[in-house]
């Protein structure tokens, strides 16, 4: 193998062994202790609307509780609920995965 190209073959995995370790450091500090800590009250009201039976009952409550008005979130968040569960620690990992994503 010529010279230069081993010399990319290193840079290349110097590069995405770099990107792993912030990737794996991102993911370390939003994970930390997720799950700890009770609801914040936009959590709970967030949580109301995820765990509503489906999407049209979603929207028809958003006008009725103190919300943002903005249903992507909590149209995600039922989905990922159905997958993963309802503890705290699940329905925060929804926002951490995004954050991770962020770095990426």
């Amino acid at each position: 193998m010529p010279i230069a190209a081993s010399r990319h073959g290193l840079a290349w995995l110097r590069a995405h062994a770099l990107l792993g370790l912030i990737l794996a450091v991102a993911l370390g500090v939003r994970v930390y202790e997720i799950g700890r800590a009770s609801f914040w009250y936009d959590e709970v009201v967030t949580m109301r609307l995820a765990r509503t039976p489906g999407p049209v009952e979603l929207v028809s409550l958003l006008g009725t509780i103190d919300a943002t008005r903005a249903p992507l979130h909590p149209l995600a968040l039922m989905g990922w609920l159905r997958l993963f569960g309802t503890s705290e620690a699940a329905a925060r990992m929804l926002s951490a995965a995004c954050g991770v994503l962020t770095v990426f």
